[in-house]
């Protein structure tokens, strides 16, 4: 179970997960943490939801692609990596058929993409049948268990117009609600990455370390608090 979530904000690109797999043993499902977001050269990020076989083949493709295309960014790689997934799933399809005689159930994966070069911060998706479109102008876009709740909240923010930083606390919040009310079963770590740029025009890719991580949730803690006593102002009552 898995959700992803992708911001393009004003001067950079945020990602965010939950940070649990679940893989089926003898006894059942078992969840373990895992990191779920992904580098590719200094400018991109990806996850994806779906089978973990298959996004694993996705990141051992992505793996083989010489530095320098790894590093020409998004709209530069996009067609290997179109190729490279459209292979896999092929493969998938082609084995399921032939065990099964049918491609319902095969395996697959619903992709992000996060990118951040030449100061435009671009979003790509990729479903699970390879279509693919550019979702920056849209602001964001989620993947997985949840993603429904998450696009309900998103539709409430415009990330385009706010800061990184702003976008990780807004993240935080909008993968933590996701989970708590429309994913059960995940829950923390939550991973929050970004990618943006210094006034040098430096790209600086990475994950949000533990000191930054408490900042964020107790920023969320006391925004939702301000949200109550809003509404209790506005209604003139106690809830």
């Amino acid at each position: 179970m898995t959700l992803i979530l992708a911001l393009a904000c004003k001067n950079g690109i945020v990602m965010a997960s939950d940070g649990q797999i679940t893989a089926m043993s003898s006894s059942g499902p078992v969840r373990f943490p895992s990191v779920k977001i992904r580098e590719i050269g200094a400018f991109t990020l990806w996850s994806g939801s779906g089978e973990l076989g298959f996004i694993q083949k996705i990141e051992e493709a992505i793996e083989g692609f010489p530095i320098e295309l790894k590093n020409a960014g998004l709209e530069q790689i996009r067609p290997q990596i179109i190729r490279a997934i459209h292979s896999i799933r092929a493969e998938s399809l082609g084995r399921h058929r032939a065990l099964y005689g049918k491609e319902e159930g095969a395996s697959f994966a619903d992709v992000l993409f996060g990118d951040y070069k030449g100061q435009i911060p671009r979003i790509l998706h990729i479903d699970r049948d390879c279509n693919d479109e550019w979702l920056h102008e849209f602001g964001y876009a989620a993947t997985g268990i949840g993603d429904a709740f998450a696009y309900t909240i998103l539709q409430n923010y415009e990330p385009r117009y706010i800061s990184v930083d702003a976008g990780k606390v807004l993240a935080f919040r909008v993968i933590g609600d996701a989970i708590k009310i429309g994913a059960f079963g995940l829950g923390e770590p939550i991973d929050i990455w970004s990618i943006t740029a210094d006034d040098k025009e430096v790209v600086k890719s990475g994950c949000v370390n533990t000191t930054e991580m408490a900042a964020i949730r107790d920023t969320c803690a006391a925004w939702r608090q301000a949200e109550v006593e809003t509404f209790q102002n506005i209604s003139g009552r106690r809830l």
